[in-house]
C-alpha cells in the first residue's frame, strides 16, 4: 500500500538531510511524482520555475516549520507499508534561496533529521537514510524550513555503507563499529516514537539472565557502574510493542578508564536551593572574597578596570547589518550583526555580576541591572533570536542567569520576574530545539560550543522556581555525563581541528566540569578525554610555534598566547600533567580576559604538579580518536623545530573538517611550508564549500580528479599504525572508504620519518577499475618543477623542501596558483584582508591502472641549504623498501 497524505500535526516532523547517507540503493519500495504531492498538499502543480523538473511540473512547500513541535505549516506525509530496516529516502527539489537546512524529515514519528541543500539553483535529488524498526505501515514527513520545490520522492530499500561515527542516529551504539573507551559505556538507540525505554544487557548472546534498565525517558542510557570486561549482547524496547530493536553486541576491553558516578538523583539533589549556584555555592563566596582580596589581588583589579570601563558607557542602539543581493550572505550578515548586538550589549555583565559580588560596589551592580533590563526586553523570537542567531540568543541567556544569580538579593522583584522572563521565554526556545534533537544528532558545533552550556546555566538559574529548568538541566547534565565531548573519545582530541579546539573548546570543556561540579558534585573531567586532552593542546600547537592546520582556521600562523596559558594551567590542575604546566610556563604574557579567567579564582588555589620539560615527550604522539598523528623534531625549541601532521579521521569530513584523509601537512622553523590551503572566510560561502573543504585543497590523492565526500562522516579513514622509535617513527593512514563518487579497495599511506627531516611517503592504491590518480601537493609560493629529474623544490622564507619522486617511474607534472573559487572579503569582519593566491601541484599517473604506488621523499631544511640536503638511494628487498641517505641514516618500510 502506498498512501501520500497531508501531515495537520506537529507529531511526525523529520527531512533526510544529507547524513552521510549515499547508500547502495535497493528495490523502490515507492515513488510520488508532482501530481501526486499537489493532490496530497491540496496545492496546484506549478511550472514557472519547471525547466530541470523531471515531468515539467513541481509543488511549492511554501513553510517554515522548525521543530516537531511547531505547526506544520508546508510538508507532505507518506504513508508506506515496508519492512524493517534500513531505506533511502531521495527528495528532488529546487531551494528557493539556496538556505542551508532547508528541509527535514521524520520517520514513524522519530527524531527530526535535516539536509543542506548545495549552493546551486539547479533541480538536486537530496538523499537521506532512514531506519524503520518494525514491519508493516510507517510514516514519513518531509517539510521546508525554507519555501523549496519539489517534484518527485522516492523510497528504496537500501544497503548501509559502513560508518564509525553517526551524524543521525540509524543504528543503536555500542555495536562494536569502533572500540569502547569508556566503562560503562553509554547506551543510545534510535527514536522509536513517544514513551518510556527499557533495555536488557547480558554476557549470553540468548540475553538469558539479563541486568534490565527500565522506565528510561532519553533515548540514552549511561549506567552508574562499571560492567565486567568481555562481550555483551544488549536490545531496546520501546513504549510500542512492535518497536523494538535487538541483535547488538560489543567488546569491553579490561584496560579500558573506568568511571562510576552516583544515582542521578542524588547528584541532582545536590544542586543549592538558594543563590548563588553557577559555577560556585552559597557557602563558597566568603572564601573567594578571602583569595580575591589575598593571593589574587592584582587579577581581582584587572577585573575591577573591566567592570569599570563598563559602567556608564553608551549601548548599542540596535543592530547594523550590512547589505547583499545574495541570500545567503544576507543571512550570515544579519547572524553576524546579531551576535556583535548582543555581546556588546550583555558580555560585560558576566563580570559586572561576578565583581559585584566579590567586591559589594554598588556602581557594578547598577551598571548590570541597567545592562540586563535592557536585554531582557528584548523580543526572544526577534532580531537576537535563537533562529537568526545561536550565539546571540545563548549569550543573552548567560549574562542574564549571571546577573539573576549572583545579584539576587540586590535585584527588585520587577527585576526579577523581567528577567527571569526572558531567561525561561529564551531557554524554552532553544531547549525545544535540543531535546530530544542532540540525542539522536551529536555533531551540532553550535550546540556544544556554546549553546547547550549557556542554556543550561540559565536553568540552574531558575532551578527550583521553574519546574522545566529543573528539567532541563537534569536533562544536560545527563548528557554530558553520557556522551560529553561530542568532537573526541578516549585519546583527548577534537575533530573539529587545532583552530576551533582552542578558539571555542578547549576553555568552555573547563567550564562545563566547573558548571556541574559546583551544581552536583560530579567531577566530568574524570573521564578519559579531559585526561589526555592536555596532549592535544601540546602536540597540536606547541609554545612559539604555529598550530596544526588541518580543519576550518582562520590562519595558522599564530603563536600560543594567554587563552592557551589558562587552558594549560587549568588542565594541569585537574588532570595533573606536569608537561601542560612546563606549556603553560613557556607562553610569555598574562590571561585573557572574560569569564573564563575567573575559573583561576573559583578553582584557587591550582594545585599543580612539578613541571616536566617539554623535549621529555616522546617525538609523536597520535589521537587515534579524531584520527590525527603528529612529529615534531624539537617541539621545545620552537626555532627548530619541524612538525609534520597525518590525518586520516573516523569522524570524515563532517561539520569543520575537510575531505582530507590521508593528508598530510608540514611547519619548518615556525614557517607552514606544505600547506592545507584554501581560506575560512564564511562558513558555506563560495570559497568554503567550493574549495578549503574539498580534496583538491589537501596534500593527499585524487582519483580521476575526484575527491573524496566533502560534509560527510562516512567518508573516513584511521591511523592504522603509529610507532615512535629512537630516530625514527612510522604511521599509517588508511582511508579507502572516503571516496564515493569512485570506489577504492585500498588507499595506504605509509610514512616513515628519519629524525629530523627526512619523510618516506609511500602510497599504495587498489580499485576495481582502471583510473587515473593525482597526488597533490600545496605550496604558498610558486615550486619548482624538474619534471625530467621528477624532484620539486618548495621554497618559503625560513624552510624549503624538496621532493623526490621514485614512483611511479613516469608522471605528468602540472601547477596553478588558481583556485576553482576564488576567495573574496566580502564582509565586514573580512573588509581589506588580502587573501595570496596559493600554489597547487598534481603530479598524475600518465595512464589508467587500477593499482598505483607512489614513493616519495621529502626532505626539509633551512631556506638556502638545499643543496646541502643528503642524497637519499632507495632499493628494494622483497616486501622492504630500504631508505639509505649518504649522512648514514638508513630507515625501511615493509608494506605487504
Amino acid at each position: 500500500m502506498h498512501l501520500i497524505c497531508v501531515a495537520l500535526i506537529g507529531a511526525l516532523l523529520v527531512i533526510a538531510g544529507s547524513s552521510g547517507a549515499s547508500w547502495a540503493e535497493g528495490e523502490l519500495v515507492g515513488a510520488w511524482e508532482a501530481e501526486d504531492i499537489a493532490a496530497a498538499v491540496g496545492a496546484k502543480a506549478e511550472t514557472r520555475f519547471a525547466a530541470g523538473a523531471s515531468q515539467g511540473r513541481y509543488v511549492l512547500l511554501d513553510g517554515h516549520a522548525m521543530t516537531r513541535d511547531d505547526p506544520i505549516s508546508a510538508s507532505v506525509s507518506l504513508s508506506v507499508e515496508a519492512e524493517r530496516g534500513h531505506y533511502l529516502l531521495r527528495v528532488r527539489a529546487l531551494s528557493h534561496s539556496n538556505g542551508t537546512d532547508s528541509y527535514w524529515v521524520i520517520a514513524d514519528e522519530g527524531a527530526r533529521q535535516q539536509v543542506a541543500p548545495p549552493a546551486t539553483s539547479e533541480w538536486t535529488w537530496l538523499e537521506t537514510a532512514i531506519r524503520f524498526n518494525f514491519d508493516g505501515e510507517h510514516s514519513i514527513v518531509i517539510g521546508a524550513r525554507e519555501p523549496t520545490r519539489l517534484d518527485r520522492i522516492e523510497l528504496l530499500r537500501a544497503t548501509p555503507r559502513p560508518t564509525l561515527h553517526q551524524v543521525y542516529l540509524l543504528d543503536p551504539e555500542p555495536d562494536g563499529r569502533r572500540p569502547v573507551f569508556i566503562n560503562p559505556p553509554t547506551f543510545r538507540w534510535p527514536d522509536l516514537g513517544e514513551g518510556l525505554y527499557s533495555i536488557e544487557l547480558s554476557t549470553s548472546e540468548d540475553l538469558s539472565d539479563p541486568v534490565r534498565f527500565e522506565n528510561i525517558q532519553e533515548t540514552f542510557y549511561r549506567p552508574l557502574e562499571a560492567l565486567e570486561p568481555g562481550r555483551w549482547y544488549w536490545r531496546v524496547r520501546g513504549a510500542n510493542p512492535k518497536a523494538r530493536i535487538e541483535g547488538m553486541s560489543f567488546e569491553l576491553p579490561a584496560d579500558v578508564a573506568r568511571w562510576p558516578i552516583p544515582p542521578w538523583e542524588e547528584s541532582l539533589a545536590n544542586v543549592p536551593r538558594k543563590h548563588p549556584r553557577l559555577w560556585m555555592r552559597p557557602e563558597d563566596v566568603p572564601r573567594l572574597r578571602e583569595i580575591a582580596n589575598g593571593p589574587m589581588t592584582n587579577d581581582l583589579a584587572s577585573w575591577i578596570r573591566a567592570a569599570e570601563r563598563a559602567v556608564g558607557a553608551d549601548l548599542p542602539e540596535g543592530l547594523v547589518t550590512g547589505e547583499s543581493p545574495d541570500p545567503r550572505r544576507q543571512r550570515t550578515l544579519k547572524r553576524w550583526a546579531s551576535i556583535d548586538y548582543s555581546r556588546a550589549l550583555v558580555s560585560p555583565l558576566g563580570n559586572l555580576a561576578f565583581v559585584y559580588l566579590l567586591t559589594e560596589r554598588q556602581d557594578f551592580a547598577d551598571e548590570a541591572r541597567r545592562r540586563a533590563v535592557l536585554a531582557a526586553e528584548l523580543d526572544p523570537e526577534g532580531d537576537t533570536s535563537h533562529s537568526v542567531s545561536d550565539f546571540a540568543s545563548s549569550a543573552i541567556v548567560l549574562n542574564l542567569a549571571l546577573t539573576y544569580d549572583y545579584l539576587h538579593d540586590v535585584l527588585t522583584e520587577d527585576e526579577k520576574a523581567a528577567i527571569c522572563t526572558a531567561i525561561e521565554a529564551r531557554c524554552r526556545i532553544g531547549m525545544k530545539r535540543y531535546m530530544p534533537a542532540r540525542e539522536q544528532r551529536l555533531f551540532d558545533a553550535h550546540g556544544w560550543q556554546h549553546v547547550i552550556q549557556d542554556l543550561t546555566a540559565g536553568a540552574l538559574a531558575l532551578y527550583d522556581e521553574l519546574p522545566d529548568a529543573e528539567r532541563w538541566f537534569a536533562w544536560s547534565f545527563k548528557m554530558h555525563v553520557a556522551l560529553y565531548p561530542w568532537y573526541g573519545e578516549g585519546d583527548g582530541g577534537s575533530q573539529e581541528g587545532a583552530s576551533y579546539y582552542e578558539g571555542t573548546n578547549m576553555l568552555q570543556s573547563l567550564r562545563a566540569v566547573g558548571l556541574f561540579e559546583a551544581a552536583t558534585g560530579v567531577d566530568i573531567s574524570r573521564g578519559p578525554w579531559y585526561q589526555n586532552n592536555p596532549y592535544f593542546l601540546i602536540y597540536g600547537h606547541p609554545p612559539g610555534f604555529p598550530r596544526s592546520q588541518f580543519a576550518d582556521h582562520g590562519g595558522s600562523e599564530s603563536v600560543p598566547g594567554g587563552r592557551h596559558k589558562l587552558g594549560a594551567l587549568l588542565q594541569a590542575a585537574r588532570t595533573g600533567n606536569p608537561y601542560a604546566v612546563a606549556y603553560a610556563e613557556a607562553i610569555e604574557g598574562g590571561f585573557p580576559g572574560g569569564l573564563a579567567n575567573h575559573q583561576r579564582l573559583l578553582w584557587h588555589p591550582l594545585e599543580l604538579p612539578r613541571a616536566k620539560p617539554l623535549g621529555e615527550l616522546p617525538k609523536g604522539r597520535v589521537f587515534r580518536d579524531i584520527g590525527v598523528a603528529y612529529l615534531h623534531s624539537a617541539i621545545d625549541r620552537p626555532d627548530d623545530n619541524i612538525m609534520f601532521e597525518l590525518r586520516s579521521s573516523p569522524y570524515g569530513s563532517y561539520n569543520h573538517a575537510h575531505a582530507d584523509q590521508n593528508s598530510l601537512n608540514i611547519t619548518a622553523y615556525g614557517e607552514p611550508l606544505i600547506l592545507d590551503t584554501g581560506y575560512y572566510t564564511a562558513y558555506g560561502d563560495e570559497h568554503h564549500y567550493g574549495w578549503t573543504i574539498h580534496t583538491m585543497a589537501h596534500n593527499t590523492i585524487l582519483v580521476d580528479g575526484k575527491g573524496q565526500a566533502a560534509r560527510n562522516a562516512d567518508a573516513y579513514g584511521e591511523i592504522a599504525e603509529f610507532v615512535v622509535g629512537d630516530g625514527f617513527a612510522y604511521l599509517l593512514g588508511s582511508c579507502p572508504n572516503a571516496y564515493h563518487e569512485v570506489q577504492l579497495d585500498q588507499f595506504d599511506r605509509h610514512v616513515l620519518w628519519l629524525e629530523p627531516d627526512t619523510y618516506v611517503i609511500y602510497d599504495v592504491l587498489r580499485a576495481p577499475e582502471a583510473h587515473r590518480f593525482d597526488w597533490l601537493l600545496h605550496a604558498a609560493n610558486e615550486m619548482d618543477v624538474n619534471e625530467p629529474g621528477r624532484t620539486v623544490h618548495i621554497r618559503g622564507i625560513k624552510a624549503e623542501a624538496r621532493v623526490s619522486f621514485l614512483l611511479p617511474e613516469r608522471l605528468d607534472f602540472s601547477q596553478t596558483d588558481q583556485f576553482s573559487v576564488a576567495p573574496e572579503a566580502w564582509s565586514p569582519r573580512r573588509k581589506g584582508k588580502k587573501y595570496p593566491n596559493q600554489w597547487h601541484l598534481t603530479a598524475s599517473t600518465t595512464e589508467p591502472q587500477k593499482q598505483a604506488r607512489f614513493l616519495a621523499i621529502v626532505q626539509v631544511c633551512r631556506a638556502g641549504s638545499a643543496d646541502a640536503l643528503p642524497t637519499a638511494d632507495v632499493t628494494t628487498e622483497g616486501d622492504k623498501i630500504v631508505v639509505s641517505l649518504s649522512d648514514g641514516r638508513r630507515g625501511a618500510l615493509v608494506v605487504r
